[in-house]
């Protein structure tokens, strides 16, 4: 939508651009999957019926922070140009290590796991919640929960600053 031109469109109505523009791109059937997750997970033994709240936290909170994830890759858009295969690549990096166990990752490899490419608040810390209980971890996940999306918010609203019309009238396109 930045490198498109279809952001003016959006920013011209009294909605939250943000907001407008995440909620365009969901899928119902996202919110159905979640569900089903969860049923699956207490069907199939994996949680127990008293760690369902967890469970339910735990998946909000890892889907509020690969929301935002993609929402920081795809803002860059408002420096660099067209990044759609950048934010792409970056999107499922962060998918493909957070199928993978925690412990198979180290040292620098596990910093950026938890940092730059975050992982770990999208599938470890949630699932050790559910796992292995402790207020520690209950604090990450919602701190993934809930920083994330707001520096997400803030780097969109940081490049909202530094934007020009994507009008492309006149320009052959």
């Amino acid at each position: 939508a930045i490198s498109d031109g279809d952001l003016d469109a959006v920013l011209t109505q009294p909605k939250p651009p943000l907001l407008q523009l995440v909620m365009s791109k969901s899928d119902a059937s996202g919110w159905g999957d979640l569900v089903h997750g969860v049923i699956l997970l207490s069907w199939v033994g994996h949680v127990e019926p008293a760690r369902i709240p967890l469970a339910v936290l735990g998946g909000v909170c890892g889907a509020s922070a690969l929301l935002s994830i993609g929402v920081l890759f795809q803002s860059l858009a408002f420096w660099l140009g067209p990044v759609d295969t950048l934010a792409r690549q970056m999107w499922e990096f962060v998918i493909t290590f957070s199928l993978y166990p925690e412990r198979l990752f180290g040292g620098p490899l596990r910093f950026v796991l938890f940092t730059f490419l975050p992982a770990a608040f999208v599938s470890w810390m949630p699932a050790t919640l559910v796992r292995d209980f402790s207020f520690e971890t209950l604090g990450f996940v919602l701190a993934g929960g809930v920083a994330f999306p707001l520096v997400a918010s803030w780097v969109f609203r940081l490049g909202l600053r530094s934007y020009t019309s994507g009008n492309r009238v006149g320009q052959g396109a």
